[in-house]
């Protein structure tokens, strides 16, 4: 059904299948598709795919593939050479759409990105992702996206580094998973600027409230008043707070 579509509908479902299952004319536009609008009305009329009734992105119609088989065979007849090149623009275009709503897109465009080979994207929309699914207690999910985050982290972006450990410390330690999220804390007192006090010491803190969670009182109490320090000189009331009700428990 692909193969006998007009030279410019199969340009518009190859476009789509960049997209994902869900895709926009705006995206196909920016992607390349001549008169987008008309292409995407010959493609439902066809039985390729159908309209949402509602869109997140606001102001553009929302369309989805009839099944996902559609869509991965569009996509498999895209030379690879141009994949790369077209997940960038989709991501940029996606990216620009959502401003504000990073957080609720940082999935998609995490997956753009890494496949676009945007390293530094991929890691900060990969990181958003765990800490959206941290707060709704989907810490295991969330430590799959901190993963991923640390792979395509740059070695010399030390500051992502240890924002990436210390939320992926804080996963494994809403699981029980204590001496873990010590090793992840420690990673993230270690990689923290030293222009940034205030991630130090959370991270310290954090290494030393675990010590306690893992009944290990004496070597957790020493570093108390270190760990009260560092939270007092970054001006980290919350910080000093919780080590003061962690060390009296």
């Amino acid at each position: 059904r692909i193969d006998l579509l007009e030279p410019d509908e199969k340009r518009a479902i190859q476009d789509a299948s960049v997209m994902g299952r869900t895709f926009w004319p705006g995206g196909l536009a920016r992607l390349g598709t001549l008169d987008a609008e008309r292409r995407v009305d010959a493609l439902i009329s066809k039985g390729l795919v159908r309209a949402n009734e509602t869109s997140s992105v606001e102001g553009e119609r929302e369309l989805l593939f009839a099944h996902v088989l559609i869509r991965d065979v569009a996509y498999a007849s895209i030379p690879k050479a141009r994949r790369r090149e077209a997940h960038a623009t989709v991501g940029a275009w996606i990216e620009e759409g959502t401003t504000g709503r990073a957080e609720e897109f940082a999935e998609i465009l995490a997956y753009h990105f890494s496949l676009a080979g945007d390293r530094a994207r991929s890691a900060r929309y990969s990181l958003l992702a765990g800490q959206r699914l941290l707060r709704v207690f989907a810490a295991d999910e969330a430590i799959a996206w901190f993963d991923r985050a640390l792979e395509a982290a740059d070695a010399s972006d030390a500051s992502m580094r240890a924002e990436v450990s210390f939320s992926r410390g804080s996963a494994k330690e809403q699981l029980g998973r204590y001496e873990e999220a010590r090793a992840d804390y420690e990673d993230a007192a270690r990689d923290a600027p030293e222009a940034d006090g205030s991630a130090e010491a959370r991270a310290f803190a954090a290494v030393t409230h675990v010590l306690l969670l893992l009944d290990r009182y004496d070597e957790g109490l020493e570093r108390v008043p270190e760990a009260l320090e560092r939270a007092r000189s970054a001006g980290l009331a919350d910080v000093e707070a919780r080590l003061l009700y962690t060390a009296g428990g």
